[in-house]
């Protein structure tokens, strides 16, 4: 096709379309805790050399090597037929224009994939037994076991005595006194355990019943021990207590009541204190505690009464441990003003949750002053060193801070050809060259790269078809550049045939476009610009 206007000829071409090269996706990984019930998160980072921004791309979750029906999401989570697999999350970028899609890429597994915790339970009474002389005026109390599988301390767990089955008004203790209307009768105690926290209460658990209860005798009798228990844990280092109620049908007071400690129904020597420090020795065995009730005055002593048995002891336990990195890692391009970015696992094997974790990065194995984010900025006094990231694991609770962990180096550290400002004004430029302002940032070594100027133009002003005004990017001028060391120069761009052919086609004078800078070594910057044209004189 031909146009002409006054003392102007111009002919159109049909245009080569430059489709670029598809998306790309990088440092993919999973987080999460890889336990039934939990989420995973996939995680990549999407880049596009033509500067393509991100599209719909799409995702698998596979367990083992077989693609998961339905998770097609970036979490994923996890169910009970994931239990023992292998989990990985693969990525396939797209991008919303240009050439797409890219290459799907997968991450390392995760796992294999443990079971989900057991729901807590309530706590539970055993070994509810009654102690004491089952006649009027004495004493009985009530004791029991108290046990709960998360390890939920005891509450306030309620008591009722019940008289031939039927509750006692008013007998909500864990001691009661026996009364006229109990003669004859037969008596149990029951006990419903309440945990301090967790799922609660218990189960109600009722005691043999002791009895029937004989009336009360007239001759005075000795002083009598009930409610004989142990409180506290049963392992070695810690320190168990006896617990008694101390009685005596005609008032006497106690006196100097004797105790011993019993291991395996074995007297422990010099163990004849209410209190006893577990040994090494007890590891194992069952523990009982014995009291023998002595009275101030009238007979004396009463009948000895052995605790019910508390164990087996278990060993100390291990101490609590810091918290620990892993997988530390850096991401992005070790040039001059680009951003490197750390990441790491954190884990805490009683799982205590991450606090103010500490970071810093090192240049040539030397800290950095002010560098203490999880991301850096490189400058210019980076140019040919060796980084790393080095982050010290907290946690919120627990022992803290862990060991500090460094990453792999990257670099060395490239430097960087950049324009002189990013807010400056057009570029211009006319049908045989572009002059474009660059700044080699870097120390001692010149910056060498290639520079290509892209246009943002419509399809209709390359192409001889009628096409819809979408827009399409052509190469409108290049050059290979070196920069010395510090400098800010002017270069000079050949513009290609097509963006002569644009110029000459009386486009408008400003327009759209892309400033590719690919440094050698090193990455590719890509900069919006604006093309000022003019025609050539």
């Amino acid at each position: 096709m031909t146009t002409s206007s006054p003392g102007t000829s111009l002919s159109l071409k049909p245009a080569i379309v430059d489709e670029g090269v598809p998306p790309t996706a990088s440092n993919v990984f999973i987080s999460g805790t890889p336990r039934v019930g939990q989420v995973l998160t996939g995680r990549y980072t999407y880049a596009d050399v033509d500067g393509d921004l991100e599209g719909a791309s799409t995702f698998r979750w596979l367990r083992g090597t077989t693609p998961i029906v339905g998770a097609t999401a970036q979490t994923y989570a996890l169910v009970a037929a994931d239990e023992g697999a292998m989990v990985s999350f693969e990525v396939t970028p797209v991008a919303l224009s240009g050439l797409s899609p890219g290459l799907a890429v997968p991450s390392e597994p995760v796992g294999p994939v443990i079971p989900e915790p057991d729901p807590p339970t309530p706590p539970t009474a055993s070994s509810v037994l009654i102690s004491g002389t089952p006649r009027v005026g004495q004493v009985l109390t009530g004791s029991y076991a108290y046990a709960d599988t998360e390890g939920d301390l005891e509450g306030a767990s309620t008591f009722r005595w019940l008289r031939n089955g039927t509750p006692i008004a008013g007998a909500t203790d864990r001691a009661y006194a026996l009364v006229a209307a109990d003669q004859g009768t037969l008596v149990s105690f029951e006990v419903t355990p309440v945990a301090q926290s967790g799922a609660s209460p218990g189960v109600a658990v009722t005691s043999a019943a002791v009895g029937p209860v004989i009336p009360e005798p007239n001759s005075p009798t000795p002083p009598t021990a009930s409610g004989v228990s142990i409180s506290g844990t049963p392992r070695v280092g810690q320190v168990l207590t006896g617990s008694y109620t101390y009685g005596d049908v005609e008032g006497d007071l106690e006196g100097a009541s004797t105790f011993r400690w019993l291991r395996d129904n074995v007297v422990i020597a010099g163990a004849t204190a209410r209190s006893y420090a577990l040994v090494a020795t007890d590891e194992g065995a069952l523990i009982r505690f014995e009291v023998t009730p002595v009275a101030q005055s009238g007979p004396s002593p009463g009948l000895a009464v052995t605790s019910a048995s508390v164990g087996p002891v278990t060993h100390d336990p291990d101490p609590p441990t810091p918290p620990t990195a892993s997988s530390v890692f850096i991401s992005g391009a070790a040039q001059v003003g680009q951003v490197l970015t750390g990441s790491y696992t954190y884990a805490d094997a009683e799982g205590d949750l991450q606090g103010a974790s500490t970071f810093r990065w090192l240049r040539d194995g030397t800290p950095i002053a002010g560098a203490t984010a999880q991301t850096y900025t490189l400058i210019v006094a980076d140019q040919g060193t060796m980084v790393r990231f080095e982050v010290t694991p907290v946690a919120q609770s627990g022992p803290s801070p862990g060991l500090a962990v460094t990453s792999a180096a990257v670099g060395p550290v490239t430097p960087t050809l950049g324009r002189d400002r990013d807010d400056g004004p057009p570029f211009v430029c006319n049908g045989s060259r572009c002059l474009v302002p660059l700044k080699c940032n870097a120390v001692g070594i010149s910056c060498t790269a290639r520079v290509t100027l892209f246009a943002f133009v419509p399809r209709a002003r390359l192409s001889d078809r009628p096409l819809a005004q979408a827009v399409r990017r052509i190469r409108f001028a290049a050059t290979v550049v070196s920069v010395p060391p510090g400098e800010t120069r002017t270069v000079r761009l050949r513009v290609t045939p097509r963006g002569r052919r644009l110029v000459n086609s009386g486009t408008r004078r400003i327009l759209r476009g892309v400033l590719e800078i690919r440094n050698s070594p090193g990455g590719i910057q890509t900069t919006p610009i604006r093309l000022r044209i003019r025609a050539r004189r």
